[in-house]
């Protein structure tokens, strides 16, 4: 073979391995922004940081409407929850809140009219205060509302509702009805921007109001809970979804229990491969809301990506055994040598002793054959 030759080769194989090194550490990259998209899945990292003492994991639950889980249902879960906190002498600083909640339901399409622009048709949730601290959103101006308002009739818009309603979306403030009841904006919130959250977050403006403001608009008591959602702390590994898990016990026929954390990781998408049906296709009778059903289809996305950066890396593997094989046999022939030389210096070291032995021994000869007789 060649010099040239040899030189061809060994070109199209450092470029073989160097497309496929950019290639797989370009989908591992891509990969950690997809995950990072989704802004609605890092509650608990961002309570980890504020509350660095422990380490915390973010717990959903989706129900079916046919579990009748409502307001009602919120003391038990929540005692259970505490129950299990405590038992496990789980203790935070004074005045500092050790674990929060949050829940939801999407109650409808109603007409909105507003103060400005007339009105348009917007999707009703209703939230407690907290869903604004799990899910992230981004707030343009205002605030958010809370439990402890003392008026219950503040309303968190997203933008688009701003703009259809008022025609900006500086309107803190401002007031628009629903079925004749009149609520304030308390915040203006940015619609999701990720292109997987765009996709289930729908065209729909949207507003979200308390379940007392709920009530108001459907003229009885709203009280259904279609998710259910909660930062729990993490002293031991799966502390938080056992404790979650247990809450839930009465339930489990028809509810979905999902641990957000660390559920884009690598190891869980590798995992997950075995059974990405799960992914997909729901097995109980639950609706997911816009953020979830954006979620697990990344889930399903990052398992092929991650699956692909893998292949990518077969032809540097192949060729780091290649080379791992060579280097081995190239040390065995290298010592193969060494071993055969050190044993020619040894036999030529005993060659030339045993030389000097007979030539002692021949001279002693010599002498005794040469000294006279008594």
């Amino acid at each position: 073979m060649t010099f040239k030759r040899i030189r061809a080769q060994t070109l199209c194989i450092i470029a073989a391995n160097a497309v496929s090194i950019i290639l797989s550490v370009s989908l591992f990259i891509s990969a950690a922004l997809l995950s990072e998209s989704q802004k609605t899945q890092f509650s608990a990292e961002n309570w980890t940081a504020k509350n660095s003492k422990f380490a915390y994991s973010q717990q959903s639950a989706f129900i079916g409407n046919d579990a009748e889980f409502t307001t009602d249902s919120l003391d038990m879960v929540r005692g259970i929850i505490s129950n299990e906190i405590t038992n496990a002498s789980i203790k935070n600083e004074e005045n500092n809140r050790l674990w929060y909640d949050s829940y939801y339901s999407r109650i409808g399409k109603f007409q909105a009219h507003g103060t400005v622009l007339g009105n348009t048709e917007c999707e009703i949730n209703a939230v407690n205060g907290d869903f604004f601290m799990l899910h992230n959103f981004r707030l343009i101006n205002g605030a958010f509302f809370s439990d402890n308002d003392l008026m219950q009739d503040y309303a968190v818009i997203d933008d688009n509702t701003a703009w259809k309603l008022f025609g900006s979306s500086d309107v803190v403030g401002m007031s628009f009805t629903v079925n004749n009841n009149d609520f304030y904006v308390s915040g203006v919130i940015e619609r999701p921007k990720s292109k997987g959250e765009i996709e289930y977050y729908g065209k729909s403006p949207e507003i979200y109001i308390s379940y007392d403001s709920a009530s108001v608009i459907i003229g009885e008591e709203y009280s259904a809970i279609s998710c259910y959602e909660a930062v729990l702390p993490e002293p031991v590994e799966n502390f938080a979804s056992k404790t979650f898990k247990t809450a839930f016990e009465a339930y489990s026929d028809s509810s979905v229990l999902i641990t957000n954390t660390d559920r884009f990781s690598f190891r869980k998408r590798m995992k997950a491969l075995k059974n990405i049906s799960s992914c997909v296709a729901p097995k109980k009778p639950v609706i997911y809301p816009w953020w979830e059903n954006a979620a697990r289809k990344t889930e399903f996305r990052l398992s092929f990506i991650y699956l692909f950066a893998l292949l990518a890396l077969i032809i540097p593997l192949i060729t780091v055994i290649v080379l791992l094989v060579k280097l081995y046999r190239y040390y065995r022939k290298q010592k193969r040598k060494l071993k055969n030389k050190l044993s020619d210096i040894i036999d030529r070291i005993r060659t030339r002793k045993y030389r000097k032995e007979l030539s002692i021994t021949a001279e002693n000869a010599d002498i005794s054959n040469q000294q006279p007789y008594m």
